[in-house]
């Protein structure tokens, strides 16, 4: 029963990934890879994105702030 609900589970998987928009960024906060999702909320493509910095989604006002730089810096110190 319970690896029938296992299974079940997994076999979800993959539908449920088309509804999370995903970004991934290596340790410079480069863009290594984004699903269609992302890229259609922030209308751009792999390409334009891909080897880009983070900081390309915000304002420059943003940007700037204490906590984008803190959120960042506490991502990379693994916290």
């Amino acid at each position: 029963m319970l690896a029938d609900n296992f299974y079940v589970i997994q076999s979800f998987e993959p539908e449920a990934e088309k509804l999370k928009a995903r970004i991934e960024f290596d340790l410079d906060g480069k863009v290594l890879n984004a699903n269609a999702l992302f890229l259609d909320l922030v209308e751009y493509t792999l390409d334009e994105v891909k080897g880009r910095h983070h900081s390309l989604f915000v304002t420059p006002e943003e940007r700037e702030s204490a906590a984008y730089k803190s959120f960042w810096a506490d991502l990379l110190a693994g916290q």
